[in-house]
């Protein structure tokens, strides 16, 4: 009989490709799954108990105080990792999201910015890969941080493991903190502002440089300026920077984004503006932008919401930045968003039939000398209006037919890229239910 038991027994390295393929996805049942077997043995627990933990979010999912909740979530999380001390050394990806505003009330502050329990928790990573500080109520001022805490995040920024950084709504963040993270790959930073002076050349990366691979930067231009302050033109942060995410909403941030172009000329490959003016063209937009000058880039995305009130129907920057570059683009996808965020019933033919500017796009796009590599034009028309729900969720009749006739409409721009034959043209026209837009029930 124990030869039979015996016999039908697995080898213990089939047990770890199991649970190793459980870590592989990120779904309910996976998760479930791994949790049922890290109750099972010592072996099981170790295993699957470094997927439960490498990536770990402190995130409010309830209408609980959300500083309370968060504070005892850290605390949680602490006595965890102090329970069982293998688990912080298998943590990669630690996020903290916090709702503090300078005029939250100090108790609820001081759970956060005085928390006993986040300097331990960051003291025992020692392999992280990914630290994110995500604040969503104003801005978070990091000179309130405890001394322990600003001193935890200072050391975890010099960590070698440390290749990916995310910081949003921070106020007074040291540049210093930032030019420690010697191996940091992407940086993520959003209404982010600086304190102290702009790096000075070659001071603040010792023997060690960043070299991003992505980079976003969503109203930070002062910090990312300030940083890129200390670049030799020989060892640049950016020297191997493929991805850019940017803002282009003003004077400030389209030199920002440019020069960041400029650093990266050689290896930028996507450039994705998630957020362009579409305000005094031609001075703002395309300004000394020239992405010609871009030798590698294949990918551009351009991004623009408009409302009625700013009587704009067509964002001419886009055609800024496409007109004609300096020398042939390599581009070879352009995928432009247009979100019109409060339509109202009977504006659609002044969007599609009666603007030039889609004209004036078409005549950019379809000129083989200075896009020979175009491939791909992508269009998202994102048209927001305003139903009340009904209790089938079906979009009232009006709607229906809008989507009907602006689909139609749609499939009729730029006739000249769809016939060239060396671009394809692939047009998605998309309405929503907007709070910003009057209700249709009132246009009749």
């Amino acid at each position: 009989m124990n030869e039979e038991l015996k016999s039908a027994y697995l080898p213990w390295e089939l047990f770890d490709l199991i649970i190793d393929e459980l870590g592989a996805n990120v779904d309910d049942e996976s998760l479930t799954a791994l949790l049922n077997c890290s109750f099972v043995c010592h072996s099981f627990h170790f295993r699957a108990s470094g997927y439960l933990f490498s990536n770990i979010v402190i995130l409010k999912k309830t209408n609980t105080n959300p500083h309370i909740l968060t504070a005892k979530r850290l605390e949680d999380l602490h006595r965890i990792m102090v329970n069982n001390g293998s688990i912080a050394s298998r943590v990669r990806s630690f996020t903290i999201d916090t709702w503090i505003g300078p005029t939250s009330p100090e108790k609820f502050r001081a759970q956060i910015l005085e928390n006993p329990d986040v300097p331990g928790i960051i003291a025992n990573f020692t392999s992280l890969r990914h630290f994110s500080w995500i604040n969503h109520h104003l801005m978070l001022l990091w000179p309130s941080f405890s001394v322990a805490i600003s001193s935890a995040v200072h050391n975890l920024f010099a960590s070698p493991t440390l290749q990916s950084l995310t910081l949003e709504c921070i106020k007074g963040i040291p540049y210093t903190f930032i030019s420690r993270c010697s191996n940091l790959k992407h940086l993520r930073l959003v209404h982010v502002e600086p304190s102290g002076s702009p790096l000075l050349p070659t001071s603040h990366f010792n023997d060690k440089r960043i070299h991003l691979h992505s980079l976003v930067n969503y109203d930070s231009s002062e910090m990312v300026s300030g940083i890129l302050h200390g670049d030799t033109p020989t060892s640049s942060m950016l020297s191997k920077l493929r991805d850019l995410h940017v803002w282009m909403r003003r004077d400030s941030e389209v030199l920002a984004a440019w020069s960041i172009m400029q650093a990266a000329r050689e290896t930028l490959e996507l450039l994705d503006i998630t957020e362009l003016s579409h305000f005094r063209y031609p001075t703002l937009i395309p300004g000394p932008v020239d992405l010609g000058a871009l030798r590698k880039l294949s990918t551009v995305k351009l991004s623009c919401r408009m409302a009625t009130l700013d009587r704009i129907v067509f964002p001419m920057g886009v055609c800024g930045l496409l007109n004609p570059p300096s020398i042939p683009s390599s581009i070879e996808i352009v995928h432009i968003t247009f979100d019109w965020i409060d339509c109202t019933v009977g504006s659609e033919e002044a969007r599609f039939l009666d603007e030039p500017g889609w004209s004036a796009l078409d005549d950019i796009l379809s000129q083989s000398t200075t896009f020979p590599m175009l491939r791909r034009v992508l269009l998202t028309l994102r048209l927001g209006y305003k139903w009340d729900i009904d209790p089938t969720n079906d979009p009232p009749s009006k709607i229906v037919r809008i989507k009907e006739v602006t689909g139609r409409w749609a499939g009729r721009l730029l006739p000249r890229v769809a016939t060239s034959g060396s671009a394809k043209v692939n047009i998605a026209v998309l309405i929503y239910n907007s709070p910003y837009a009057p209700n249709i029930a009132a246009d009749f």
